[in-house]
């Protein structure tokens, strides 16, 4: 485990797992991640948590009232 390149996962953990990556960084990630238990550990938790999010959330509609009023609140802070 190398602590910078554990910040530099760390620091781009969601890009990483979202492929927002650009090529060379998404390898050198994959190349840390091949020696780095801990890290890797990490990512496998929060791929998982992303994944159950989805799962669990899928279809779930704000209530209509509630869609206005932040849409209102929004188009008076913008003003």
């Amino acid at each position: 485990m190398n602590k910078p390149d554990c910040d530099e996962l760390i620091a781009k953990l969601y890009q990483f797992i979202d492929g927002e990556l650009s090529r060379d960084e998404t390898v050198a990630l994959k190349r840390h991640l091949e020696g780095c238990g801990p890290c890797l550990e990490r990512i496998q938790v929060e791929e998982r948590f992303k994944l159950l999010i989805k799962t669990k959330c899928r279809g779930e509609q704000a209530p209509e009232l509630l869609v206005e009023k932040v849409k209102a609140a929004l188009q008076a802070e913008m003003e």
